[in-house]
């Protein structure tokens, strides 16, 4: 959607440091118009969580406006979530840019704060340069040109933070002008669970394809209009080990893997996900967030995540010593200490899941050097440790499946005839997004034409045939639709065919199944008279459901059932017969079958990690995490940190899902983890953020060894102030640990 700038805002920090703020209008072309601001015009915050690992984490912006005699504002409460977006900018300062080309080169920066004293922001002169110099021309003599010109403050202006305005309340004040409005915008991440999830409907037999997790992801955050690029930041590789060797250190990374194939795509009753629960399945598997920071998504893993240079040294190690090296937070530590940062490999995606490049980012700010501990609240708090961790999964029950029992993968492998039926986005549908219904074409006259061959039975055991049919059945949930609501009668018509290929006498026999009497009915194969099931509707405008269980009685089993060579069974459905006027269609909905091994039990699989070292704690974690269906190939697949990667042939260190999930949450929470909480000032020009990191460095205090992952945050734009919240991992060489499923 296109958007224009209807009201701006510009204005500097408490440290003289520009920002900016724009509210655009849907498909806006005219004049921008003048803000007056508060106070503290703009705060922007992303919601805490004493849960370290949650997923999804939100963010808000709250404005604060003043109408004067002069200045007023739309009535945005009688508009849609969608039709003004809020877009929140700082002045990039000459680091800024000298960082990116650096960046580019893989180097890092020593020292930002020497840069930020001697460059500062651009001016009309070097701002100029730098476009010169983009385009690889050459400027002679600069402070010519600054001699003839003004040469004032130019800001290159960056994007911060994006939402949408949101008004649930609206309250007017009824005094004169000036007074002051109150307005929030949100990214959105948080409604993700009014939106569907995604489906792989290209998904068929023939083609068992799916998304990669890159882009389902993109196709979720679709949802939120916003556009933004998407950056990732993890140590999750997918091993491939073959026949009990290793071929190749990985064969992919996240997000380039599918976590969820297509059957794997649907809910309880072939319902499907929503978007929320989809992007809380992908991610909490690897205990990676998201959220939104200058104006990007960040996924970003809780924790194993420090600089590249120690990353990359542990690589090494592992290659040419085959063990995993030791006293991995001690490197961590050293490589901080050196640099007073950490770069993080960041493969970086646009909107719609391409990859862009690959850069490693510093993410690191230091207090009290860069951020300055402001409202005498600075403290730490110290978290138990775990004696274990135990993670459950969450499973829904697709027992008796055709995995397009509920269409949502369209019309793969069904038969339709004749064109009288057709799969769509129904208004009526019993779950998910998709149903059958009958076309205008359809007769509704009783010609009982077959209009669809549901062909699957499930595996049929020739040898026990008499006995497992009893065990068989067909379930399918119809609807039938009519313009008025006086209840016209309607007969919804399906049948059963079966047909036993004996050997010995060479017979063939054809039955038909009698719902209503419970029994199978032999016809002639030359006369064909199929054995035709009403069921007849008079409340209508609702779904009901059929379900019944089939039985041998009415098949002749004088023929040995040893001489039983071949077994077909069918279900067609018919045509719904009626003559009142207002009868519109029919829908159907979750048809399958019920089969010998229905009654198994759901796959749910519990893990339980116990942390085997010298604390003594009773403290256990636990987790509840949605693995879909095919839980045993999900937990098994082989996932490999760096410290995991083993390439030779010596050794294999992948872990199962659960086991990375378990073994990284064990690895924080062997000792006290300590979590801060205070409110700083940045003298650094460039804003920080959610993605960043503190590490604190105070001179009479010892060092964290590692920077603190920020978990909560709140920032005044105006005052320069930053409420954070924060923990430090703990990624020194994995703590011993017991697994056992059950």
């Amino acid at each position: 959607m296109a958007y224009g700038v209807k009201y701006r805002l510009e204005f500097s920090d408490v440290l003289g440091y520009p920002k900016k703020l724009e509210i655009l209008k849907k498909n806006y072309s005219g004049d921008v118009l003048p803000i007056i601001g508060g106070s503290n015009p703009v705060q922007i915050s992303w919601q805490s969580s004493d849960d370290f690992y949650k997923s999804i984490i939100g963010s808000k912006c709250q404005l604060k406006l003043f109408v004067t005699d002069s200045v007023s504002y739309d009535d945005f409460y009688k508009f849609d979530e969608r039709e003004y977006k809020v877009n929140v900018y700082y002045s990039k300062p000459i680091v800024d840019d000298f960082e990116t080309r650096i960046v580019a080169d893989n180097g890092f920066i020593e020292s930002f704060d020497c840069l930020e004293n001697e460059t500062k922001f651009f001016k009309d002169s070097t701002f100029y340069q730098k476009r010169v110099f983009n385009d690889s021309g050459i400027i002679e003599s600069l402070n010519c040109i600054e001699t003839q010109i003004s040469n004032n403050i130019h800001n290159d202006f960056g994007l911060f933070w994006t939402g949408f305005l949101v008004v649930d309340r609206f309250r007017e004040s009824l005094q004169s002008p000036p007074f002051e409005i109150t307005l929030n915008a949100f990214d959105g991440l948080g409604t993700l669970s009014d939106f569907d999830g995604t489906v792989a409907d290209f998904y068929s037999s023939s083609n068992n394809n799916s998304y990669n997790d890159i882009q389902r992801i993109a196709l979720i955050l679709q949802n939120l209009d916003l556009d933004i690029p998407i950056n990732c930041i993890n140590d999750i590789n997918f091993g491939n080990i073959i026949a009990g060797y290793n071929y190749g250190s990985t064969d992919s990374v996240f997000p380039y893997n599918a976590t969820m194939f297509a059957t794997q795509e649907l809910a309880n009753d072939f319902d499907i996900f929503n978007a929320k629960e989809q992007l809380e399945l992908i991610l909490g598997l690897y205990n990676q967030r998201i959220f939104q920071s200058f104006g990007k998504w960040y996924i970003v893993e809780a924790s194993n995540i420090f600089d590249i240079t120690v990353k990359d040294s542990i690589y090494a190690y592992l290659q040419s010593n085959n063990a995993v090296p030791t006293g991995i937070q001690n490197d961590i530590f050293n490589q901080l200490n050196s640099t007073h940062n950490e770069r993080v490999k960041n493969r970086r995606h646009d909107y719609l899941g391409a990859i862009v490049d690959t850069i490693n980012e510093p993410v690191v700010l230091v207090a009290p050097k860069e951020l300055t501990p402001v409202g005498g609240d600075f403290n730490v708090e110290y978290l138990q440790p775990l004696n274990s961790i135990v993670v459950k999964s969450k499973q829904n029950n697709l027992r008796g499946e055709f995995y397009n029992s509920g269409f949502e993968y369209g019309a793969s492998d069904w038969t339709i005839l004749n064109s009288y039926a057709e799969v769509v986005d129904a208004d009526f549908k019993f779950k998910g997004k998709k149903a059958l219904r009958l076309t205008g074409t359809a007769p509704k006259t009783p010609e009982n034409i077959k209009i669809m061959n549901f062909q699957s039975f499930g595996t049929i055991d020739v040898a026990n045939f008499f006995e497992e049919l009893n065990q068989f059945g067909l379930e399918f949930y119809y609807l039938v639709e009519e313009s008025s609501a006086i209840g016209i009668e309607a007969n919804v018509s399906f049948k059963i065919d079966l047909r036993l290929d004996f050997v010995t006498p060479q017979l063939t026999h054809f039955y038909g199944w009698d719902s209503d009497a419970k029994k199978f009915t032999n016809f002639s194969p030359f006369q064909q008279l199929p054995v035709v099931n009403n069921l007849t509707s008079s409340e209508n405008n609702l779904f009901k459901k059929f379900s019944q269980k089939l039985s041998n009685n009415g098949i002749d089993q004088s023929p040995s059932q040893a001489t039983l060579t071949a077994v077909t069974m069918e279900a067609f459905l018919l045509n719904t017969t009626t003559t009142a006027s207002t009868y519109v269609t029919t829908y159907f909905d979750n048809m399958k079958t019920i089969k010998p091994d229905d009654a198994r039990s759901v796959d749910d699989v519990t893990l339980k990690t116990t942390i085997s070292n010298a604390t003594t704690t009773t403290t256990t974690k636990n987790f509840t995490k949605y693995l879909s269906t095919n839980t045993r190939r999900t937990l098994n697949r082989n996932l490999a940190r760096t410290r995991d990667n083993l390439t030779g042939l010596g050794g294999f260190l992948f872990k199962k899902t659960y086991e990375v999930t378990t073994q990284n949450i064990a690895n924080d929470f062997r000792s006290f983890v300590k979590r801060y909480d205070g409110l700083f000032r940045n003298s650094r020009r460039k804003p920080l953020s959610i993605h960043n990191k503190l590490w604190v460095n105070f001179a009479t205090k010892t060092e964290n060894e590692q920077p603190a992952i920020i978990d909560g945050l709140s920032y005044n734009v105006k005052k320069n102030e930053y409420k954070i919240t924060s923990h430090v991992p703990n990624d020194d060489d994995d703590v011993t640990t017991t697994n056992s499923y059950r």
